[in-house]
């Protein structure tokens, strides 16, 4: 491989002379010269594909994650149905219900981060030294978006249920066998 710098406007000029010069220096060896441009389109090409394939895999990761902690705070709830009723009847407030249905989903999602936030680093870096050669280094600072958007979700996902919750009538609940 030989790069060389040429003048603006001397580009296809150039590249003549270099054929020229590289057919009486190297006959035998075909001359295979190409544009800058040309060489990077096609490796930008690939990285393109790899972040579409990234960033699909990683959009189906969080909607399965988001439709199964759902359907788990879903099932936790309706299980406890009578418990949230009692407690609205005593007059318990929204943070208290907030406590009773997020409590336990915040240790075990907390215990999640902080043995997922290195592991998944690790597997990045992993993943790109195996199929480049050279990369930018992955830093924490992704990482820690992404965790920000996973508690993002998770609050949302535990407040459509806290919500329902907190609107529901307690006599309802009651009466549900």
């Amino acid at each position: 491989m030989l790069a060389i710098k040429v003048t603006d406007g001397q580009l296809s000029k150039s590249y003549e002379e270099i054929e020229t010069l590289w057919g009486s220096a190297f006959p035998e060896l075909p001359f295979d010269g190409r544009y800058q441009e040309d060489f990077y389109e096609q490796y930008l090409k690939n990285i393109n594909g790899h972040k579409v394939l990234l960033s699909a895999v990683a959009i189906i990761a969080l909607v399965m994650t988001c439709l199964g902690l759902y359907g788990l705070v879903g099932l936790n709830v309706s299980g406890r149905i009578k418990e949230f009723s009692v407690r609205k009847v005593l007059g318990a407030s929204a943070l208290a219900l907030t406590r009773a249905i997020g409590s336990h989903f915040a240790i075990y999602m907390g215990i999640a981060l902080i043995l997922g936030a290195p592991i998944s680093w690790w597997v990045v870096n992993m993943f790109f030294d195996q199929i480049y050669t050279y990369h930018m280094e992955v830093t924490f600072p992704p990482v820690l978006f992404a965790l920000f958007l996973i508690l993002v979700t998770v609050f949302i996902t535990i407040s459509t249920h806290l919500w329902r919750v907190s609107k529901s009538n307690p006599a309802e609940g009651l009466r549900v066998e």
